[in-house]
């Protein structure tokens, strides 16, 4: 058996982590409808940790009439208390108290009238030597005060004895007040005067007391107070010897084990009980999570292939830009310009002859048309602004999908935040950062990705082969005249040019068909890929309130267990 101090450190130990215990699962509602429950018996450990170096405190209680007073006066061996037959005679507790026990553990706070205090001392007074003994009013006292301050006694006592009589055995109110202490102290049951009972009586009623306190035959026993007094009561004799083993060195030490184990039974029940309450709910907030989120995401889901597929177009003229960045011909620079600037070069060599100005106009107009619609192309399709539904709608859908979810989570715990429960805002950018991670794939890697395969080098050679020949045989007429005096003129040039633009235009127009294809196909990808993202990010929240209900789940198993832990700390 360990020494008080070691006991006392080890109680220490045992409440600290009570306390991280039930701060794991403080905020379930089905423990919360219980705190005032859990919060008596957390009182009450406090109680035995400040009494676990002082004297061991024996409280004698029961209803009128039972004896009580007379029993004190037995163990005392004098008088120490009144004994009468007025109902009720004790009105004010009597503590008879060894002369060096410090009190104050019982008397701080103690409701109730004043008691009155006996100091012994110089004599051997048996287990009364080392221990204090308090004769409690009536637990069935009309007076209600009465009754609170036995309950603040019982409270502050290591040791109860219930004294009885033959018709409080069955008296309702004993029997609760009683069953309230239960395994919280240890409890010898006394069914007094004795000398009253005989034959088949006393054995009738020795047999109702088993059933009523459910008690070992070591913490029963029937006696007579009042022979006791005068002597040779066995009764009384058994009493005695088993408060002897119970209130010295190691009985104490045992006895403070037994009542720190006994709350943490309590403690256990109750948080079975919430267990019991709480797990059908863990699981449906979980399966509920998860049920509501895949359905907003289908929705979301839905709602992006539209807006993606409004994208195809500009999908398709970002690919012709790409690919145009990776061919160095004329075919390249038609599909950087665009189709505005092609347009307007033709234009322009159409003009040239007959408005020079009016013809630059229009080339610079075409350069700077298709500039413009260049630039607003790339910053709409700079991210992935406008691919989700707007955060009213997304609100409206975490309403709608997750109300299951959500009551939930309401009757599970009394903040949703405990269970880590998405908001919309949570939702909202759960769904965002998926939209963002799928946009910039299509932009860093997998748009440049097609573009480089979208226009192979046989594929540039081929549509270039044809403008290469044009500027050849221009060059080759050109020198040519030169030579030989036959000018090739600014008419035979523009014509030239013209061809060379409509060919370019062409080339354009046969790469923009494997452009829309190819667009197509990227529109598909990047929607599984986004649709993946917001599966995953989905699973994600599911995955954090999953492991919070794990987290819930896993300490009230462990309070569940609180007995088992304290009695092999304590007794092992």
């Amino acid at each position: 058996m360990i020494d008080s101090e070691r006991l006392a450190g080890r109680l220490d130990a045992l409440r600290a982590r009570l306390d991280r215990d039930l701060e794991v699962v403080r905020g379930l509602r089905a423990l919360d409808e219980r705190s005032t429950l859990v919060g008596g018996l957390l009182d009450d450990v406090d109680r035995q940790l400040q009494r676990s170096r002082s004297a061991i405190v024996v409280v004698v209680a029961g209803p009128t009439g039972s004896g009580k007073s007379t029993l004190v006066n037995a163990l005392a061996g004098e008088t120490v208390t009144t004994e009468g037959v007025d109902r009720p005679t004790t009105s004010a507790p009597t503590i008879v108290a060894p002369s060096d026990a410090d009190l104050a553990p019982l008397l701080d706070g103690l409701f109730g009238p004043p008691p009155v205090v006996v100091r012994r001392s110089g004599r051997d007074l048996g287990f009364a030597s080392h221990a204090v003994l308090v004769d409690a009013p009536d637990v069935n006292s009309v007076a209600v005060d009465h009754r609170a301050q036995v309950q603040s006694l019982v409270e502050r006592a290591d040791v109860v004895i219930a004294c009885l009589h033959r018709q409080s055995l069955v008296e309702a109110s004993t029997a609760a007040f009683l069953e309230r202490f239960r395994g919280l102290r240890r409890v010898l049951w006394v069914l007094g005067r004795g000398d009253e009972l005989v034959g088949e009586a006393r054995a009738a009623l020795e047999a109702q007391l088993a059933e009523v306190s459910g008690a070992d035959a070591d913490d029963r026993f029937t006696l007579s107070a009042a022979r006791a007094q005068e002597g040779g009561e066995p009764g009384f004799d058994a009493l005695v010897a088993r408060l002897d083993r119970l209130v010295g060195a190691e009985g104490a030490l045992g006895v403070r084990c037994h009542n720190a184990v006994g709350a943490a039974a309590r403690i256990a029940e109750v948080a079975t009980a919430v267990r019991d309450e709480a797990a059908p709910t863990l699981d449906a907030v979980v399966t509920d999570l998860r049920a509501g989120l895949d359905a907003l995401v289908d929705g979301v889901v839905a709602e992006l292939d539209v807006r993606l597929g409004l994208r195809a177009t500009p999908i398709a003229g970002m690919l012709l830009c790409e690919a145009g960045r990776r061919w160095d011909g004329p075919g390249g620079w038609v599909l950087r310009t665009g189709s505005w600037a092609t347009i307007g070069t033709g234009v322009g060599l159409a003009l040239a002859r007959r408005a020079p100005v009016a013809a630059a106009g229009a080339a610079v107009a075409g350069a700077a048309v298709g500039a413009a619609k260049r630039g607003m192309e790339q910053r709409a399709m700079a991210d992935s602004a406008g691919l989700l539904p707007e955060p009213g709608e997304l609100e409206a859908g975490w309403r709608e999908h997750l109300t299951g979810a959500r009551r939930a989570a309401d009757l599970l715990a009394l903040d949703r935040d405990t269970l880590a429960f998405p908001d919309p805002a949570a939702v909202e950018e759960a769904l965002d950062a998926a939209a963002r991670e799928g946009w910039q794939r299509l932009l860093d890697r997998d748009l440049p990705l097609v573009a480089e395969r979208m226009a192979p080098a046989w594929m540039r050679w081929a549509l270039d082969a044809p403008i290469y020949a044009l500027g050849v045989w221009v060059l080759w007429k050109v020198v040519s005249g030169f030579f030989v005096e036959d000018y090739a003129g600014l008419d035979f040039l523009l014509n030239a040019a013209l061809i060379a633009i409509a060919a370019l235009w062409l080339v354009r127009a046969i790469v923009s068909l494997f452009a829309r294809a190819r667009a197509a196909k990227l529109v598909a990808t990047v929607r599984t890929h986004i649709r993946g993202s917001l599966e995953q990010n989905a699973s994600e929240l599911v995955a954090r309130v999953e492991e919070r209900c794990g987290v819930q789940r896993r300490g009230l198993e462990g309070l569940v267990r609180l007995e088992e832990r304290w009695r092999d700390a304590l007794h092992g």
